[in-house]
């Protein structure tokens, strides 16, 4: 396959130096060139890369693909050296596509797509227009045309770490982007990032549970660590199903640059699926937890009374999400209207006044950008504490948290 990478290429510059241009006057050489463009040859290792530093900034250019060597190439897209965004427009005889790529969330999004792959199959060589264009700017990118069979090794490596930036935090949790799970196996996938200090690197897959993450210098090409099995978590799903997470907290140096190399042993290299990546802010699995007391509670009439309660067993990460309720109530609709006041002390100290019924509903969000830090995250383990008040006496009292809880998988943020 490598000789006939080859072939293609010194096909394609002959083509491209061969081009006879003497007949053809100033304005339709101008005019043809805006139409089409350039005609661009891949080079060795059958990459294209161009850049866009401007916001607004569009190029067009012209590829030949011989498909007698690729009657079904694969063209790879994906952010190498910039951040911006851009959209790509591949458009020949019989085909025809458009992606937009990402390497941040759009309003009210979590996950995004930072890289694809287009599928074009054909017959002979032909020729395909290119359009590029960016609405943010300072993006550059890399195309590689390949094949299904030698799509992996071609790909993934080092030579094409994949440039991102750190993640954020959206209203719906903290922003991932999709891997292209084929390229776990091999060498794996790389990323090269610049660092604003401890950083979070998660991964997660359905169904695989060997994910590793490793750490390198981008100036001295040192190792600086790889995650572990006590970095991993696997959590069980719906239907049987369930996804393997891998978390770990790294110091890095603000301003310096680092590869990440994302890999699986099982990762299979004809796969379809995507794997999920993310670097920067902690990223968070979550589930409906209820905890509830294991005896009941009397208190007299017009009488304020004060219990405590002791949560423990989940992970040390573990914050109550905006969705759920906690409650010290009587299992009876008609007794709980006598309660007149209940005022709650969560293990970090913040007191929630719950207005009726004995019964506080959660609706604040999760602060991701000060997941570990924040007031507004209130921990599940600990003391809490319950101050209650009724007009009437009442028995059969108990306490009971239901809600999302979210945590950080893996050790780090648990210890």
């Amino acid at each position: 396959m490598r000789l006939k990478r080859i072939l293609s290429f010194l096909l394609a510059f002959v083509l491209a130096v061969g081009m006879n241009v003497a007949d053809v006057s100033a304005a339709e050489l101008e005019e043809s060139i805006l139409e089409s463009g350039d005609l661009v040859v891949f080079d060795e290792d059958n990459r294209i890369t161009f850049e866009l530093p401007n916001p607004g900034d569009q190029k067009t250019f012209r590829i030949q693909i011989d498909h007698a060597l690729y009657p079904n190439a694969r063209i790879y897209v994906f952010p190498y050296g910039g951040q911006g965004d851009c959209t790509i427009r591949i458009s020949g005889a019989a085909y025809t596509g458009t992606k937009t790529l990402n390497t941040k969330p759009a309003a009210g999004t979590i996950v995004f797509d930072t890289k694809t792959v287009f599928k074009i199959a054909g017959d002979g060589a032909e020729e395909y227009a290119v359009s590029v264009s960016t609405s943010e700017g300072n993006a550059a990118y890399a195309l590689i045309l390949t094949t299904e069979e030698d799509f992996v090794d071609m790909c993934g490596g080092k030579g094409n770490a994949v440039s991102i930036r750190k993640n954020q935090a959206t209203e719906y949790g903290v922003s991932y982007f999709g891997g292209l799970r084929r390229l776990l196996a091999g060498d794996g996938e790389w990323f090269r990032y610049t660092a604003d200090g401890d950083t979070y690197i998660h991964a997660s897959a359905a169904e695989i549970d060997d994910l590793t993450i490793a750490v390198y210098d981008a100036d001295t090409g040192l190792q600086k660590c790889i995650t572990g099995a006590d970095d991993r978590e696997t959590v069980q799903e719906e239907y049987g199903q369930w996804t393997g997470y891998v978390s770990k907290k790294v110091e890095l140096q603000p301003g310096h640059d680092y590869y990440f190399q994302v890999k699986s042993e099982s990762a299979k290299k004809d796969s379809e699926y995507v794997y999920l990546f993310s670097a920067g802010l902690p990223r968070t699995v979550y589930d409906m937890i209820e905890v509830r007391s294991s005896k009941t509670f009397s208190i007299p009439a017009n009488t304020t009374k004060t219990f405590s309660f002791e949560v423990s067993g989940y992970p040390k990460s573990s914050r109550l999400g905006g969705y759920g309720r906690i409650c010290f109530q009587t299992g009876s609709v008609v007794n709980n209207l006598d309660i007149t006041s209940l005022q709650i002390t969560a293990p970090n100290g913040r007191v929630l006044t719950a207005p009726s019924q004995g019964q506080y509903n959660l609706s604040t969000p999760i602060d991701y950008d000060n997941y570990l830090t924040s007031r507004n995250n209130i921990p599940l383990n600990g003391t809490w504490k319950v101050s209650i008040r009724s007009k009437t006496a009442l028995s059969g009292l108990y306490f009971r948290i239901k809600a999302q809880v979210d945590h950080i998988p893996g050790k780090d943020g648990n210890e």
